[in-house]
């Protein structure tokens, strides 16, 4: 399942999976609009994460609602509840990656039992103790609370209520979801189960009771940039002043080295080997040790963004900072998407349909299957711990692909 605890990919997965379901235009349209204007109010705040209490903050702003969170009743009219609905669908589709067909009649529950919140504190200990991102252990919290939400509405206290049956009757419920979702789902279930018997909160592994269904890997084409709308943008850029050097040498180093917005933001000035010409990290996502060849144009950017783009009183040891004292880094939060969407913009290049600051790595990895680089070369550019998911680009060289096509009549023949 893709991470949406950013918020601009949470927005287009949410959008994506309004037309799945075949919501109206007219409503999609309602709902961007909504959704655009959380995104404003979250910029403007320096988040890039979406949050309950950051929706909360939002609406009480909007309408001066003295809200304390999204599901309580309020006096509010139709227009209030419409945003409340958006900002729930937000919500809800982040933490279990589907969206409700409608609103229950009562107010969802929001506060477990104590026993069965122990034990949703217990698993997110473990995962923490374990290694796991702090996105794996969100968006793994939110798939299990809404499972311990449906077994306390059923009645459920503790650990008595799971039973062979209750994988099996929760999934049920979520039936109309996308398949990766179910499959997210399922999977978290089955690590919270093995996770109560290992600590002895269950008398039984009930691991093998968690339905597995057959999926094929099929993810959606990625985002498409073409060569002249990457040239465009970085040509656009002026670097004559010190936040341009620095969007230049960020964006260069998404678009020609395929770096990752979270290993941008967390590079330091001493992952650079200038006399090997050499960047050597470990990346955010995947803990693994990536090291890339120091490109000449890429080099020269980060170098005139050092002698005269970096402030001189920054004192932290990655390379990016922000542009105003106190000249920090920039957090995992913070949404670099909307540095592309100003660039672009400027450059009159469209930003829209799916074009974040990741898309910029789809664009890499085209240009690299266009002059024939092995699959192995470009996962390992990318960083990709799994070849399988760099073979997704496969399906965007369409001239390649049109090598592979047969002859109608020799078919039918």
């Amino acid at each position: 399942m893709a991470d949406y605890t950013k918020l601009d990919g949470l927005v287009s997965g949410a959008l994506a999976e309004m037309r799945r379901l075949k919501y109206s235009e007219n409503t999609i349209t309602g709902f961007r609009r909504m959704f655009a204007a959380f995104t404003r109010y979250a910029d403007s705040s320096g988040h890039g994460e979406f949050s309950e209490a950051l929706a909360v903050e939002f609406i009480n702003r909007k309408f001066e609602a003295g809200m304390k969170q999204l599901y309580q009743a309020n006096p509010g009219g139709c227009y209030l509840k419409a945003w409340l609905r958006a900002m729930r669908i937000l919500l809800e589709f982040q933490e279990c990656g589907c969206i409700c067909k409608r609103m229950p009649g009562e107010l969802k529950r929001t506060v477990l039992p104590p026993d069965l919140q122990s034990l949703l504190d217990s698993f997110n200990s473990m995962s923490r103790r374990n290694g796991h991102s702090e996105s794996t252990v969100y968006s793994r919290n939110g798939r299990i609370k809404h499972f311990l939400i449906f077994l306390a509405d059923g009645g459920g206290e503790d650990a008595s209520c799971i039973t062979e049956s209750s994988a099996h009757d929760y999934i049920l419920t979520k039936s109309s979801n996308h398949a990766k979702s179910v499959r997210a789902i399922l999977t978290a279930i089955r690590c919270f189960y093995r996770h109560l018997y290992l600590e002895g909160l269950l008398d039984r592994d009930l691991t093998g009771t968690v339905p597995s269904p057959k999926l094929y890997y099929s993810p959606e084409l990625p985002a498409a940039w073409s060569k002249e709308d990457v040239e465009s943008l970085m040509e656009s850029i002026d670097r004559g002043n010190p936040a341009g050097k620095r969007d230049y040498a960020m964006l260069l180093m998404v678009a020609r080295l395929g770096l990752r917005a979270s290993d941008i933001k967390s590079v330091r000035v001493s992952d650079f080997d200038w006399d090997a010409r050499k960047l050597s990290i470990v990346q955010h996502k995947t803990g693994v040790p990536l090291e890339l060849p120091l490109l000449d144009d890429v080099g020269w950017a980060v170098i005139d963004y050092l002698r005269g783009g970096r402030p001189e009183g920054a004192t932290c040891p990655e390379l990016f900072v922000r542009q105003v004292a106190p000249f920090d880094p920039f957090t995992d939060t913070s949404n670099l998407t909307y540095i592309l969407a100003k660039r672009a913009r400027a450059a009159g290049v469209s930003a829209r349909g799916g074009r974040t600051l990741h898309s910029l790595r789809h664009a890499l990895a085209t240009r690299l299957l266009e002059q024939q680089v092995p699959i192995e070369d470009i996962s390992r550019i990318l960083g990709h711990v799994n070849k399988r998911t760099t073979s997704i680009y496969l399906r965007m060289d369409v001239d390649m692909l049109s090598k592979c096509a047969l002859d109608p009549e020799v078919v039918a023949s």
